[in-house]
């Protein structure tokens, strides 16, 4: 029978009130099972949290909360703002970046066009921030702005992913398949008006996924997630050369401490966070793992930071639902719910 022969046969009635729903998924939060149990979750969708940890584990409350849904966070080299993706409540699946400003813990629009605007990185003085604008075609392409200016200019065509800004320049990634190409495009001029046209430099061709490439604070080393083996393990080598390479442990979201002398990731789960001693020179020696704290998150995939860390390694803003940490959120049961129907 196909579904234009579907008719209701009667009229709607409530069985559940203040169900909740996601306007980011579009999805409602409640399920029904074949033994007539109703399972829901009521109120406003909470958004996400970025609470605020010490490097001991403790908590010190929320570093600032959004009822929007956001990811992927990336602290200025000062350490004074804070660059987020945010998923618009539009049902059209687009993504913009919003500016924290730490101190006061507020919000503000850096980018609001239809499409996405995502993959963001900070310039070395913390002035500009690079980042991947894609339309509803699909494209792809870095664009730079100037925070505050309100304005962003074209740098790179056909670039569709940027994982850092260095004092060498951007280092971006082209996929094909589950094959990588890391590569490093020039700086762009603060004023410039006009795309650059020079040819990137490529830094790595592999025949597996790789991403989130972090550059030491000395420009020596990068540190990366790699698939090589099938699943997420932090590799470090030394940059832009990608050789002397360095199996560090399974994990991902690598974050370099300021003085280049630690290297933090998270495990597989994204709850427990590692931190490797880095001894830096020529010789270059690594420590084994040490877990740092635990933090209760989501299952996470990679291609993303979900943490920020400041760059004396004590303090981290960790991306939580907004209810972690808090009481048991209530799930609501309904028995039988069929007969609420009056048949």
């Amino acid at each position: 029978m196909g579904l234009e022969a579907l008719k209701p046969l009667g009229e709607p009635v409530s069985v559940a009130d203040e169900v909740r729903f996601n306007a980011v998924s579009g999805r409602n939060a409640f399920s029904t099972s074949s033994t007539g149990v109703l399972a829901y979750r009521r109120g406003e969708y909470s958004g996400v949290v970025f609470t605020s940890y010490r490097r001991d584990g403790k908590s010190d409350g929320p570093g600032w909360a959004g009822t929007d849904y956001y990811q992927h966070i990336e602290l200025s080299p000062d350490n004074k703002r804070a660059v987020v993706e945010r998923q618009a409540t539009n049902g059209a699946g687009d993504m913009g970046l919003d500016i924290v400003e730490l101190a006061e813990g507020t919000l503000s629009r850096l980018t609001s066009d239809p499409g996405t605007q995502n993959r963001p990185v900070w310039s070395p003085d913390s002035r500009r921030i690079a980042f991947v604008k894609t339309g509803r075609d699909g494209k792809g392409a870095v664009y730079q702005t100037l925070v505050g200016s309100g304005k962003d200019a074209l740098v790179y065509p056909d670039i569709a992913d940027l994982n850092a800004w260095t004092r060498e320049g951007l280092v971006a990634r082209v996929l094909k398949g589950d094959a990588t190409t890391v590569l490093l495009l020039r700086a762009p001029e603060e004023n410039a008006t006009q795309p650059i046209t020079e040819k990137p430099r490529t830094l790595l061709e592999a025949k597996y996924y790789v991403d989130e490439c972090r550059v030491s604070p000395d420009g020596t080393r990068v540190a990366y997630v790699s698939l090589e083996s099938g699943s997420a393990e932090i590799w470090v080598a030394a940059f832009p050369s990608f050789t002397d390479r360095r199996k560090i442990g399974a994990g991902s979201e690598p974050s370099w401490r300021g003085d280049g002398r630690e290297l933090v990731f998270t495990t597989q789960s994204g709850s427990d966070f590692m931190a490797v001693e880095v001894k830096p020179g020529t010789a270059f020696e690594v420590g084994l793992p040490k877990q740092i704290f635990h933090a209760t998150r989501h299952a996470r995939i990679i291609g993303g930071h979900d943490y920020a860390m400041t760059n004396d390694g004590k303090r981290f803003l960790v991306r939580e639902t907004a209810n972690t940490g808090q009481e048991i959120e209530p799930l609501y049961l309904i028995l039988n719910w069929p007969s609420l129907l009056g048949k």
